[in-house]
């Protein structure tokens, strides 16, 4: 399962390496300040019932999405804003 990680100014995707190896491209960093939002929603994947939908302005994605059993805790952890 990938992890979301802050690394000073930069948001990273750490992917895990099937993960890396499907998606033919290695971990996911986008600044900070690309962030337009962060989205709580729920979805059905295997074990997790929950997500993340991070909107991008001006980076190489428009969005990352990412089950995440808590949430809200990730978001703080983070030090990002909730929508």
């Amino acid at each position: 399962m990938a992890d979301l990680i802050r690394e000073e100014d930069m948001l990273v995707l750490r992917l895990s390496t099937l993960e890396k190896i499907e998606g033919v491209h290695g971990d996911i960093r986008v600044p900070i300040s690309s962030i337009q939002s962060v989205t709580v929603f729920a979805i059905v994947h295997h074990q997790t019932n929950r997500g993340l939908k991070i909107t991008l302005s001006g980076a190489a994605y428009d969005a990352l999405i990412v089950s995440e059993d808590h949430p809200e805790e990730l978001i703080d952890s983070l030090g990002l804003s909730r929508n």
